[in-house]
């Protein structure tokens, strides 16, 4: 059976009063009443005007994503649409998804690529946008199966829409002026995988399926087999000697390696940006630009030098071959005056006859 990627495909293969969770909705991330036969819980940190005009069959409820107001594998399909990046803490929400989840339940998730030029362009036109995490596949992948018993079934790359921009056709001219810039000038394609939609299934008998490895053995390439998830990883073992489970090879390095979290090493670089802003790998290409410039400008000036130089040196060999044109002529006249000098004493001892 092939895996389901929209939500028309994932709300309309749901049963009859089947309950449906709206986490983070806004305004109601779907037109609710286009499925009167579900029970919908809509629940945002905010009030949406659109609250008011939600049909019968869903209620809205005013709460964080940390704390959801339900109890225990209640809801059918859980939908996160454009919200997991504005959660403050995305671990405790993605523990809370997992706990209201009925096992086998979908879990549908939108969310940005933080390191697309769509978001990127986003947080600096509003000043972060409320835009609290940094979601990228292989990080929102390594959180949920380290804390969740969610499962991925499928998941889809989406491309820039831009919808920000709103209706200002200047905005939307000059901004994908600049992809195609982009992809001209050094192939970079800033339009594609802006963002990713993620169905994800709870399988409660599965559990958290993380695991993390510091070590790989020199022989056959498996890993250790000792580091366990996200959570509660144990340092025994790492820093001696071990035997490769699957082909015995005894392994001596490394000895002295220490487990790194992803995300301290983030808090810490961010932590580096504010403290440094020209650090910051948005300075340090304005930084690589300036200098580009300028390295232009230099090599126009280097240029026009030369040009001049040219053209200096053309008008001084002109000049020297009319130098020596002019000192031919004064020796010819020299030689000249000197021919007539020693003529005249003949021509007067002529006369004088």
């Amino acid at each position: 059976m092939k895996s389901p990627l929209t939500l028309d495909e994932l709300l309309s293969s749901l049963p009859s009063k089947s309950r449906v969770l709206d986490l983070g909705c806004g305004g109601g991330t779907f037109r609710y009443a286009d499925f009167p036969s579900l029970e919908i819980h809509a629940i945002d940190e905010g009030i949406h005007e659109n609250v008011r005009r939600f049909p019968p069959n869903a209620h809205f409820v005013r709460a964080g994503a940390s704390a959801i107001p339900d109890t225990d594998a209640v809801f059918d399909l859980i939908i996160v649409n454009f919200a997991f990046e504005h959660f403050s803490d995305p671990g405790a929400a993605l523990k809370e998804i997992n706990r209201v989840a009925k096992d086998r339940a979908y879990v549908w998730i939108s969310m940005p690529n933080a390191g697309s030029f769509e978001d990127q362009l986003y947080r600096n036109l509003f000043s972060g946008g409320g835009h609290l995490q940094f979601p990228t596949l292989e990080r929102f992948l390594r959180l949920a199966y380290g804390c969740t018993c969610l499962k991925l079934m499928s998941y889809l790359e989406l491309p820039a829409g831009f919808t920000y921009l709103g209706e200002s056709e200047e905005l939307r001219h000059l901004t994908w002026a600049i992809i195609d810039a982009l992809k001209r000038s050094v192939a970079i394609d800033a339009h594609s995988r802006s963002g990713y939609i993620f169905v994800l299934r709870k399988c409660s008998e599965a559990g958290p399926g993380y695991r993390e490895h510091l070590r790989t053995c020199h022989a056959c390439g498996s890993p250790d087999g000792i580091r366990s998830g996200v959570e509660g990883a144990k340092e025994s073992g790492q820093a001696s000697p071990w035997t490769c489970t699957r082909c015995g090879a005894h392994n001596v390095y490394p000895s002295n390696l220490k487990e790194i979290r992803l995300d301290e090493v983030e808090r810490a670089v961010r932590l580096q940006w504010e403290r440094l802003p020209e650090t910051h790998p948005a300075r340090l290409r304005e930084m690589v630009a300036d200098r580009g410039r300028w390295g232009q400008e230099l090599e126009r000036q280097l240029e026009s030098t030369r040009q001049l130089n040219v053209k200096l040196q053309a008008e001084f060999d002109q000049r020297g071959q009319w130098a020596l044109e002019l000192d031919r002529t004064v020796n010819q006249q020299r030689e000249e005056i000197s021919r007539l000098g020693r003529s005249l004493p003949s021509a007067r001892r002529s006369a004088a006859f």
